[in-house]
């Protein structure tokens, strides 16, 4: 037994069929990254974010529409849910 097997205590994780009921992410939780270590700390200068949930990539700008959107987002995200 490996090690990410005990880690797992045995789980075994299986795929969500395709044209599952799984809701799409709310990429809510969305963390900078930056090009320089000169830059780090100033969201301004992040070159691009990742959602922490499903690890999606986006730029800076549509980060600047999902935020603006995050509110409408996490309301439906909760109502469906």
């Amino acid at each position: 037994m490996s090690w990410m097997d005990r880690l797992r205590r045995g789980r075994v994780e299986t795929p969500a069929p395709n044209g599952s009921d799984t809701p799409p992410c709310p990429h809510v939780t969305l963390v900078p990254r930056w090009d320089s270590a000169p830059d780090m700390g100033s969201e301004e200068k992040a070159s691009a974010w990742v959602c922490d949930v499903c690890g999606a990539t986006f730029t800076p700008a549509e980060v600047q529409g999902l935020r603006a959107s995050e509110g409408e987002r996490v309301k439906s995200a909760l109502q469906d849910g």
